[in-house]
């Protein structure tokens, strides 16, 4: 485990790690978390999305593998007690549907948020298959965000 950041191309990759580790708790939560939901559509938009974080892991693991520095032994931001707080609570179910999925828009503008800085530096560094697996994984975001506000 590296733990010297002397360069962009570590700042990159410290990013990154960083939202890696978002990625697998969030595909965490969200297992738990559709076992809850009440509203069949919504369950099913969860798992959908739980399922494409499984490959947006991989397409981080290719550009760990491009950036070739690392891992720095980062964990996940403390973002989800507020999904052990909706799962604890005695709530409606339709009611918890909705804190469920305005938690997950919140996480999913969060992750955008993170990548669009990654998507800069990798940018800086003339790294082009970096940015394009960004893109990638931002145009999937993106498209997520549009359909879970529906």
């Amino acid at each position: 485990m590296n733990s010297s950041i002397k360069s962009l191309n570590q700042v990159l990759a410290f990013q990154l790690e960083g939202v890696y580790g978002v990625v697998k708790q969030l595909q965490t939560e969200l297992t738990r978390a559709s076992k809850l939901i009440a509203d069949e559509e919504t369950r099913m938009v969860f798992n959908e999305y739980r399922r494409s974080l499984g490959d947006q892991r991989l397409k981080l693991k290719r550009i760990f593998s491009y950036i070739l520095t690392g891992p720095y032994g980062r964990k996940a931001d403390q973002e989800f007690a507020c999904w052990d707080e909706i799962i604890n609570k005695d709530t409606l179910p339709s009611l918890r549907d909705i804190l469920f999925s305005t938690t997950l828009q919140h996480e999913v503008r969060s992750i955008i948020h993170r990548y669009t800085d990654a998507r800069y530096i990798a940018m800086r560094l003339d790294l082009d298959n970096v940015v394009s697996l960004i893109d990638e994984i931002l145009d999937d975001e993106e498209s997520f965000a549009q359909k879970l506000k529906r």
